[in-house]
């Protein structure tokens, strides 16, 4: 059974912020890098099998990524789900006001995804929305609509997703918990698992 947390966002405790980064959100970037770098390896096998279960384990890297900075509302209401603007004093300063009109530094993040997304018209989507569409069709559905991507720009979404950590590495020094910057929170991936 599943039991929700009780600890509200603003009660986190920095260091368990900073164990869930450096072990959890690291992982994550690590895996998406070392699966895209093995299928941009000319050697890879040419086994579909192999080739597909590379591909799903980026795709599945990257959403969880994308998760962690642009979260939909069901991980924004989820207590036990870390997300980027945990790390921060207000919320606001990641994710924005909206009643105020206010992006965010989330909306720097989308909008340097979008670009990202707009210099690959294979994907068919241009939103971080339509993305996330698309992998959670990928990743978890068998659908009418789901179609056979030949070449997935991996280059494209790891920058994507890479420069919302340049952003939220610049955003934790300059206006993250005081508590969390005093930990030395170190936002690169490590070569290397768990």
């Amino acid at each position: 059974m599943c039991v929700p947390s009780t600890i509200r966002r603003d009660d986190r405790d920095p260091q368990e912020l900073k164990r869930v980064f450096e072990k959890g959100i690291a992982y994550e970037i690590w895996m998406m890098q070392a699966t895209a770098r093995e299928l941009a390896q000319a050697s890879f096998p040419a086994d579909a099998a192999f080739r597909n279960a590379f591909l799903e384990s980026f795709l599945l890297h990257v959403r969880n990524l994308l998760e962690f900075l642009a979260p939909g509302g069901r991980a924004r209401r989820d207590q036990d789900t870390v997300i980027a603007c945990d790390y921060f004093p207000e919320p606001e300063i990641w994710e924005g006001d909206a009643n105020q009109g206010e992006m965010g530094l989330r909306g720097d993040f989308e909008r340097h995804f979008e670009k990202q997304l707009a210099q690959a018209p294979e994907l068919g989507c241009c939103s971080i929305e339509g993305f996330r569409r698309l992998l959670n069709k990928k990743l978890a559905h068998v659908a009418f609509s789901n179609r056979e991507l030949t070449h997935w720009p991996l280059g494209k979404i790891m920058e994507g997703v890479q420069g919302g950590f340049r952003l939220f590495a610049k955003a934790i020094q300059d206006k993250g918990k005081q508590e969390i910057r005093s930990l030395g929170l170190d936002v690169t991936a490590q070569d290397g698992g768990t």
